[in-house]
């Protein structure tokens, strides 16, 4: 058990829920049902920070996780998500000159970032990304590499990129402190580097009592006092931070700083404001598993979004398929006929709800509420819309 604060390192940290064990991995999809529902599982158990306010898992196991091919989460089939990313890459481009540069994506999953930076900015775009499962050498019309590796002090040399960016990585590592500073080390000699790091909000889960994000591969859940924390710490002055995509992500713009940085300002909350969050999580879920249990037999119900917050759901409610939901639909293309971690729902494309006679669809994200309700729309499928979170 980790009873120190991996942001701030300091020991004022308190318990404040428990949610037993849970799929160590939401975002691996499975080849059958049967290899779905014997996945690995890990507990989760989250103290939070009355210093900097961080939330963390204090029974994470990092020896529980290996990243491979296979790790798939991208967002990009949902139009809303694209213009997000749109937004944040031609916001980059234009305050920091990123233009006919190089630029690193670290965790780059199959490159939809580095695409953008180079379409967007005329950049050359270099990926890494040990869970990376497609080939590493870069097709004629693509103007970015991925390498299954690490980024380090070598490939920052070779690149001298202009913009590093780390975006849902930082929240994957057990040290975060000691793997920035590693960073820090790869890129302080590339000038006037900027570090983009792009995180969950943890303030966002705790003040909208997002109990679906809490999973067993996020080790942190960073506030803005703690992400400063870890960056100051680690030798990078923050140049910019902010809350986007309707508050559910944290931003921050960074640069390696000339000089020793003094401690970041905390900012933490109250134990009796954090066990008061937390059995108002716990009070959403035993309505969730009140409108389980009160689903009509024979009646037909899907879920909508086979990412974590879909995965945790299904897990936290205890909905092994066959029973009450069968399907979870997702607009990812590669996500299409493989099952969910743990409840081993299959997972399909939103065509496959035309002509099914579905009751209800569960939204697991509200920001794409206009998005669903507009393709239910188009596929002609009438049916009640539920949105789940927030």
């Amino acid at each position: 058990m980790t009873l120190t604060c991996p942001a701030c390192r300091h020991s004022r940290t308190t318990p404040f829920l428990e949610l037993g064990d849970v799929p160590v991995f939401c975002n691996v999809q499975w080849d059958s049902r049967a290899r779905a529902q014997a996945a690995a599982t890990g507990p989760l158990a989250l103290s939070a920070c009355v210093d900097c306010g961080h939330v963390f898992n204090r029974a994470f196991d990092a020896a529980r996780l290996a990243y491979a091919p296979g790790y798939e989460n991208s967002q990009h089939a949902s139009s809303v998500f694209r213009s997000y990313a749109e937004r944040l890459v031609d916001r980059l481009i234009e305050l920091y000159g990123i233009r006919d540069r190089s630029v690193v994506d670290i965790g780059c999953g199959r490159g939809d970032l580095l695409a953008l930076m180079c379409e967007r900015g005329g950049n050359r775009g270099y990926g890494f990304d040990p869970s990376y499962a497609g080939s590493t050498v870069a097709a004629s019309d693509t103007p970015f590499t991925i390498q299954r590796e690490f980024f380090g002090a070598d490939h920052a040399a070779k690149i001298r990129p202009s913009l590093v960016s780390c975006r849902h990585v930082l929240e994957h590592v057990e040290d975060p402190i000691d793997f920035l500073r590693t960073l820090r080390t790869a890129i302080e000699a590339c000038g006037d580097a900027v570090l983009y790091l792009e995180v969950p909000s943890g303030e966002e889960l705790l003040e909208s009592h997002g109990l679906w994000d809490y999973l067993y591969e996020h080790v942190s859940y960073f506030t803005a006092s703690s992400l400063r924390a870890v960056l100051n710490a680690a030798g990078f002055e923050v140049l910019a931070m902010r809350r986007d995509f309707g508050g559910q992500f944290l931003c921050a713009d960074a640069r390696v700083a000339p000089r020793a940085l003094s401690a970041a300002e905390h900012c933490g909350r109250s134990e009796p404001a954090v066990r008061a969050a937390a059995q108002a999580m716990l009070g959403r879920l035993d309505r969730w598993k009140q409108w389980a249990a009160e689903l009509p037999h024979g009646q037909t119900v899907s879920l909508w979004g086979a990412g974590s917050k879909g995965v945790m759901f299904l897990n936290l409610l205890g909905l092994a398929a066959p029973r009450r939901i069968d399907r979870v639909v997702d607009q990812n293309p590669d996500k299409h006929g493989r099952f969910v971690s743990g409840t081993g729902q299959q997972i399909v494309a939103p065509e496959a709800l035309r002509g099914s006679g579905i009751a209800q669809v569960v939204l697991m994200n509200g920001i794409y509420e206009s998005e669903v309700r507009g393709r239910l729309q188009d596929l002609g499928v009438d049916t009640r819309l539920t949105v789940a979170w927030p």
